[in-house]
């Protein structure tokens, strides 16, 4: 049998790709198929190359897809928005307003068609600034306030941040952000033999496998990649009832604070913890995690905060709708609207004897499902 090869080529940042090539690895191994970890593509074995690939690499990486001589796989796991009737050049990527509108059926052909021609006029933007800076440098200078401006006005990938979720913010800045990176990764769907997608589907399936080999995979478990998320705590020593950790968004804040008022229980939360086993620690001192959307119009549940909550054994309660995705997920949860939010709370409080049982039946429930899939998955490798 062939080996995966995990590459990172076409990318200046492998160490961006270092968690999920450990869980690819584990699942991989799961089902006996070795594999590398690499910078390049390796012609005896089957290639999988991240998506979101940066602009700089992209000649070379033109030129490496367009070798014959070796299996090319492209990983998708941002969440595809688009319409099936329409061109896929003007799909995006994590537009979670518009992902909404989809859900409900309402078509989303103007306001694609908008962000991809304000795209458009963000790169040749961003083409001509550099153009001035590179090749006329006096008057660079001199017109240095209106060139700032126009990079203030184009600015688009990698000089955005998640936490701007105002619905101008989002049409203008993020929304063309991910436009960007989906733009960088579809031009060479071409070059691929087949579609790894993990983590969430929307209309992947639709699209993409009439033209490639194409196969979902929900975000599984694994042994070896749960011993990353093992924490040890004694019940006595857990300080808070509920506890989040992300982004603070100005939406996730204004609930954070109701949430106290409504319902006096201790709440802990903290902004993005970089460091692992210090999130943990966090973790292990809470009755329950709670899941929080970004913003008002968020369609998506957080597969990572799932996934440590299912591991840790620790019960999570997400405020999501029952249209969310990954809707996969949903059995394996607690859920509420963001109107009952505070009430669940404190039921979950004054019943935790019973989820804490619950939720373990649930893990376990989760591992079942996750086997299925996974034999699923070699099958799939295999007929490559």
């Amino acid at each position: 049998m062939k080996k995966i090869n995990i590459t990172s080529v076409g990318h200046g940042k492998p160490e961006f790709h270092k968690d999920l090539s450990r869980y690819l690895k584990s699942v991989f191994s799961e089902i006996g198929i070795t594999t590398d970890v690499t910078m390049d593509l390796q012609q005896a074995n089957i290639n999988l190359l991240f998506e979101g690939f940066w602009r700089e690499y992209d000649e070379i990486l033109t030129t490496k897809l367009k070798q014959k001589n070796c299996i090319k796989g492209l990983i998708n796991t941002e969440i595809l928005v688009g319409e099936k009737n329409l061109d896929s050049v003007f799909f995006t990527y994590n537009n979670y307003y518009l992902q909404k509108k989809m859900i409900k059926k309402k078509s989303i052909f103007f306001e694609l068609k908008f962000i991809h021609y304000l795209w458009v006029i963000k790169e040749k933007l961003i083409f001509f600034i550099n153009y001035m800076k590179k090749n006329f440098k006096i008057i660079y200078l001199l017109f240095y306030p209106i060139f700032f401006l126009l990079h203030k006005l184009s600015k688009s990938n990698y000089e955005v941040t998640h936490n701007e979720t105002s619905f101008f913010s989002y049409f203008f800045n993020l929304s063309t952000h991910f436009k960007d990176i989906y733009y960088r990764t579809w031009k060479h769907f071409d070059n691929f033999d087949f579609v790894l997608n993990i983590g969430s589907e929307t209309i992947q399936s639709e699209i993409f496998s009439k033209k490639k080999p194409y196969f979902f995979l929900p975000f599984v478990y694994t042994e070896d990649y749960s011993k990353h998320f093992e924490i040890h705590s004694r019940d006595e020593s857990k300080k808070y009832d509920f506890t989040f950790t992300g982004a603070l968004t100005d939406y996730r804040l204004k609930l954070l604070k109701k949430l106290q008022e409504e319902t006096n229980l201790k709440i802990h939360y903290t902004d993005l913890v970089q460091d692992h086993q210090k999130r943990l620690e966090i973790l292990a001192n809470s009755k329950f995690l709670l899941g929080l959307k970004q913003n008002d119009f968020q369609t998506f549940i957080s597969v990572s905060r799932i996934y440590n909550s299912i591991i840790t054994e620790i019960p999570i309660l997400m405020e999501a709708e029952s249209y969310f995705t990954p809707n996969y997920f949903h059995q394996f949860v607690y859920m509420e609207s963001t109107k009952n939010l505070g009430n669940k709370m404190i039921e979950m409080i004054n019943n935790y004897d019973f989820y804490k049982k619950d939720f373990k039946e649930k893990k376990l429930a989760y591992i079942d499902f996750s086997n299925i899939h996974k034999k699923n998955l070699k099958t799939f490798i295999m007929n490559l």
